[in-house]
């Protein structure tokens, strides 16, 4: 039997979201990541990385050398699945003013039976391509 779900629009970003996008912009990388589970999984473009150490260093090497400000433009609460579409304003720091906007769309999937924890983080932004733009950073191929 097929069960129903229901995902609404939301205009109110619950605060743990906005933590999460400041600490990726600022890369303090520090409470924003408190919302997920110590073996969360992330899976960005055709990269796959597993715990909060290696994602942390994952943001840290593509962000470094990058003035980052994500933008959320909508967000969707199914319940256990939280969607994110948004844009992100990325300029290398050497030349501010050159500025690229990159939209992207983010899911947020909680751990079963903690509704407070992130399980998997999948994250679809274009055009970018991770394989040839970082260096292996302790990630596999899907």
């Amino acid at each position: 039997m097929m069960q129903s779900v229901t995902v609404n629009e939301h205009t109110n970003i619950p605060g743990w979201i906005r933590d999460f996008y400041a600490d990726l912009d600022d890369l303090k990388l520090g409470n924003g990541f408190d919302i997920f589970i110590p073996e969360v999984q992330m899976i960005f473009g055709t990269a796959r990385i597993q715990g909060i150490a290696a994602i942390k260093d994952f943001f840290r090497t593509i962000d470094s050398p990058l003035n980052t400000k994500h933008i959320v433009e909508r967000f969707w609460d199914g319940g256990s699945t939280k969607l994110i579409q948004g844009k992100a304003i990325l300029a290398p720091k050497t030349d501010p003013d050159n500025a690229t906007t990159i939209p992207f769309f983010h899911v947020f999937s909680l751990a079963s039976g903690h509704m407070e924890k992130v399980a998997y983080l999948f994250i679809v932004a274009g055009p970018v391509d991770p394989e040839k733009s970082i260096p292996d950073i302790n990630q596999e191929g899907l």
